[in-house]
């Protein structure tokens, strides 16, 4: 009895797998695009927020005509998507996702998702020898106090002020990471002429951009941020 419910957790498990991979697989080709075709390079990106005062103009006016002290509150604000101390982070996270379901796996790659997997719990890819380890470098950038800039150019509450979870107090800490950060990639790769990656007269050609799309295109379709989530839950 023991060993056929082994059997068929392994098979829970495995069908589970299967169903990540599926929404794994456009990630992992965009990682790919980008590591290969334009050579990983990433540059910070910082927006401007409108604080929408395109939106619905006319009706704000009609609503508001005798409200003067209202119609100052949609200041433009800056919000720092990507910041350049956290670009080393991001590329590692490209890396780890094109190491994974790779149909020619060199050593540093699998074939499955079991790498991601256990990134998610928080082991270490490097575990031969002491050297190895010291430079393992996470795919998440570390949570630290906000900067005086950040405090007075950002409408939203900086991470640092936020509740501090860590590996210790929070079982699902690497996943939360994980999903945090890839919903930040497709913020980033969404946005006009793409400026999160830095195009040279040698690489990203009209042909490349055009393919990168593709592959931005189909990841919109197939990721499911609550989805995944679940399924990692359960397989855990």
């Amino acid at each position: 009895p023991a060993f056929v419910e082994a059997l068929q957790l392994e098979r829970c498990c495995e069908r589970m797998e299967i169903e990540m991979s599926q929404m794994l697989l456009p990630l992992a080709n965009l990682a790919t695009e980008i590591m290969n075709e334009w050579k990983g390079r990433l540059r910070a990106v910082t927006v401007i927020d409108d604080g929408g005062q395109e939106e619905d103009e006319e009706e704000y006016k009609d609503h508001h005509e005798d409200d003067d002290e209202d119609s100052n509150e949609g200041h433009d604000t800056v919000r720092v998507l990507l910041g350049w101390r956290d670009v080393p982070f991001m590329r590692e996270l490209l890396r780890r996702l094109k190491s994974i379901l790779r149909r020619k796996p060199d050593l540093d790659e699998s074939t499955g998702i079991r790498p991601l997997l256990l990134d998610l719990q928080g082991i270490p890819r490097r575990k031969q020898d002491p050297t190895d380890s010291s430079i393992e470098m996470p795919f998440y950038p570390p949570r630290s106090k906000p900067s005086l800039f950040e405090r007075f150019t950002t409408s939203e509450k900086p991470a640092g002020e936020k509740l501090f979870a860590s590996p210790d107090n929070d079982q699902w800490f690497h996943l939360e990471q994980f999903l945090s950060e890839v919903s930040k990639l497709l913020e980033l790769l969404t946005l006009p002429n793409i400026p999160f990656l830095v195009e040279e007269r040698m690489t990203g050609s009209k042909g490349d951009k055009n393919t990168l799309l593709g592959i931005i295109e189909q990841c919109e379709e197939v990721w499911d941020e609550e989805m995944f989530r679940a399924q990692y839950k359960d397989w855990f």
